[in-house]
């Protein structure tokens, strides 16, 4: 997480994983499972 906080810029920032028990928000990083993405309505 820590190069994804050192950007100090206003676009979103998504983490995919395969690791469903990490899945948050940390310090306005989105974590999210890889597969629960994919399948998510728009």
């Amino acid at each position: 997480m820590r190069p994804l906080t050192l950007i100090r810029d206003s676009y979103e920032k998504l983490v995919l994983t395969a690791d469903r028990l990490t899945a948050g928000n940390y310090n306005g990083i989105r974590v999210k499972n890889v597969i629960d993405w994919l399948l998510e309505s728009t």
